[in-house]
């Protein structure tokens, strides 16, 4: 994927797919400014406006080192149910092959419920 190579960082084959179906072909400003350094084990604060591609930015680097066939890999944490469920979509339209790539932990009835995203691989 030419638009991600430029940045320097080589993406797995089966996520470079998953943004080339999902029509990410290049990557947004915030992506191109935020993207290395992650890929680069740096801790960052990315601050953008909505719509810009934050998700995303975090996202790819994360996803771009996960191995297949091995679970809970990565924990995001978001302030909402709302931005949740935007960042398990977001997961979820990238695909890597043998990667489950969301699970939403939530509150119930006092304890954690685990309400699983479409393309999580059975345990």
């Amino acid at each position: 994927m030419v638009g991600w190579e430029r940045l320097g960082v080589r993406l797995p084959a089966a996520l470079a797919r998953g943004l080339e179906s999902a029509g990410l072909r290049h990557p947004s400003a915030i992506q191109r400014a935020a993207a290395p350094r992650i890929f680069a084990g740096e801790s960052v604060a990315v601050h953008a406006e909505t719509g810009s591609g934050k998700t995303l930015a975090c996202l790819v680097p994360l996803l771009a080192r996960c191995r297949p066939g091995v679970p809970r890999q990565v924990l995001v944490v978001v302030p909402s149910h709302q931005l949740a469920l935007q960042t398990r979509d977001a997961a979820d339209a990238l695909r890597v092959d043998g990667v489950p790539t969301a699970e939403l932990l939530g509150p119930g009835a006092g304890r954690g419920v685990r309400r699983r995203s479409r393309s999580s691989a059975a345990e």
